[in-house]
């Protein structure tokens, strides 16, 4: 088995599923968070085969360091879009909290 049969490796992005718009650390959450093997991994995946969930395993196996540090890097650029977007939505509530209490006003005078 080539892992490059399966796996688009040189994608800056992160690392895909060949075929699929399912990436590896897509497969990483599943097996951290839900303790999923290659069979829990396929009954999430449908669209994925034995073999293609196989070299993600190997690849993942053969890398580990490489890929849990781009992991790593994902979730952390994730939580700091998270806090921005919840502070953006915090701002716009407030500019609209303002515009209503205006407008409020304007139509008591």
């Amino acid at each position: 088995m080539r892992i490059e049969d399966y796996l688009e490796v040189n994608d800056e992005d992160g690392i895909r599923i060949k075929g699929h718009r399912i990436w590896l650390n897509d497969l990483i959450e599943e097996i951290v968070n839900q303790q999923m093997d290659a069979a829990g991994l396929l009954e999430r995946f449908p669209t994925l085969n034995i073999d293609k969930i196989a070299a993600a395993l190997a690849y993942l196996e053969g890398h580990i360091s490489e890929v849990m540090h781009r992991y790593e890097e994902d979730l952390a650029r994730k939580e700091r879009n998270y806090a921005a977007h919840r502070d953006e939505g915090r701002a716009m509530l407030t500019r609209l909290k303002a515009r209503v209490t205006a407008a409020g006003h304007k139509g008591k005078a």
